[in-house]
């Protein structure tokens, strides 16, 4: 089913109108829309898949929310170890309901988040990964920060990156392009443009609206992006998006998480090293990269996206592959290359100068050369 259907069918509409979220009169007021966060409900989707050795941490630090979610739903893919025990044990004497969902074989860390956000049934949901810890005022500000806000669909908060026994590594997961403090960006090109410019596309640092096309979005039967990659899109698209700058989560590092573990928010020293780094694996990442975007690009056209926003996803295609057509000489780059940093092109689809210095240093190959 496409997504514009999939939408139809969730509202009972059909048009890019039926997916901006309306303004109910008990939202109107701002910052005294506390008893409106009261009655807003909560859920966090938790995914969980041989997690035994961090689960716990991450349990306890649900039970120290400030403000305690309504529901934990629970999605189990066929874990080997004591992950479900932890979980039952919790369960038995959490402070809110939880609901475990069980499969007795892995269909991937995807599909199972999928399954379980599509199971919770509150205002808000909260994607959360098994291995993290959240600070005690996660639920509690962000649920805040939406009802101040009830045009946005999606609030990204940030993370301390920290190593496998939650010692800080003094950085942050998102480091580029933020403001210090919240801020709401209008819906289109200016939030999808925030989002990939800055990295904003990992799911525990998300909390959305419960709205159909969010939580069950069709685009992921069709795309190989991640559950967390396509929702924040069509959030940033359809819906305005908030951000808040600080960290509101511990994000743990180590060498057995489900998902890659590369340095989304490298030093000096691991910038300088990617700026050189081997052109094969670059060239891969990046048409990947561009063949997603490609896809995700056409479902949300379909949906009735604005053309400032398929324009630019377009832009942000052609400079994911821009790195194919350099030439293997790096004295004949310098025309192209400086001719897309004076148009502004590097910092408007890529890194600016960072980009700009990795397609001049960049080994490539006589053979993938044009």
């Amino acid at each position: 089913m496409a997504i514009a259907d999939q939408v139809a069918d969730g509202l009972g509409k059909t048009g890019a109108e039926t997916l901006v979220p309306q303004m109910v009169p008990e939202e109107r007021g701002g910052r005294e829309g506390n008893g409106v966060t009261s009655r807003m409900k909560i859920s966090v989707a938790m995914a969980t898949y041989n997690g035994e050795r961090f689960i716990e941490e991450q349990l306890a630090s649900l039970a120290r929310q400030s403000r305690l979610p309504d529901e934990l739903v629970v999605g189990d893919d066929g874990s080997q170890d004591g992950t479900l025990e932890s979980v039952r044990v919790f369960a038995a004497q959490a402070p809110f309901p939880v609901r475990i969902l069980c499969r007795s074989q892995s269909r991937g860390v995807l599909d199972n988040f999928d399954r379980v956000i599509a199971s919770c049934q509150g205002d808000i949901v909260f994607p959360c990964d098994q291995d993290d810890v959240w600070l005690p005022q996660k639920l509690a500000e962000m649920t805040d920060a939406l009802a101040r806000h009830p045009s946005a669909g999606m609030v990204i908060s940030n993370s301390e990156l920290v190593d496998e026994h939650l010692c800080p590594t003094g950085r942050n997961l998102y480091t580029r392009r933020l403001r210090g403090t919240e801020h709401l960006y209008p819906r289109g090109r200016e939030a999808v443009r925030l989002v990939l410019a800055s990295g904003l596309v990992f799911g525990h640092t998300m909390a959305f609206r419960s709205l159909p096309l969010l939580m069950r979005p069709a685009a992921l039967v069709t795309t190989q992006s991640a559950y967390d990659v396509i929702r924040v899109l069509l959030a940033a698209s359809f819906y305005d998006l908030v951000v808040i700058p600080h960290a509101l989560t511990r994000y743990r590092r180590h060498e057995s998480q489900v998902t890659p573990a590369q340095d989304v928010s490298p030093g000096p020293v691991e910038r300088l090293r990617q700026l050189t780094a081997g052109y094969q694996w670059q060239a891969a990442t990046n048409a990947r990269f561009a063949r997603n975007l490609l896809q995700i690009s056409a479902e949300l056209e379909t949906l009735g996206a604005e053309q400032d926003v398929i324009r630019f996803l377009q832009g942000k295609i052609r400079m994911a592959t821009a790195q194919e057509a350099l030439p293997s000489s790096r004295l004949r780059r310098l025309l192209p290359v400086a001719g897309n940093l004076m148009s502004g092109r590097y910092h408007l689809y890529a890194n600016g100068i960072s980009t700009a210095l990795r397609h001049l240093l960049i080994v490539v190959p006589r053979s993938s050369a044009r």
